[in-house]
């Protein structure tokens, strides 16, 4: 059973809003999110503007690196 400590949940989704996610494979999680305050100081039309990230979370890995998260890089330059 795989399950996220509340110190992992903290550090990868506190201020963050899950929009998206996929299991790939048995054990291994994948989630979007964006920054919530951003988000709602952004409105609609400034989509560009809120950061958003990936996180990874691999059940079958150490304790020490089973979750991972980057931002989107570069999202703003694609975004019209």
């Amino acid at each position: 059973m795989f399950g996220l400590t509340e110190e992992e949940y903290r550090k990868r989704f506190d201020g963050y809003i899950v929009t998206d996610c996929a299991v790939l494979k048995r054990g291994h999680y994948y989630f979007v999110s964006r920054n919530l305050a951003e988000s709602e100081r952004a409105g609609p039309t400034a989509e560009a503007t809120v950061t958003k990230r990936v996180t990874w979370c691999l059940a079958d890995t150490t304790q020490d690196s089973r979750i991972q998260d980057i931002e989107f890089e570069g999202y703003r330059e694609i975004a019209p």
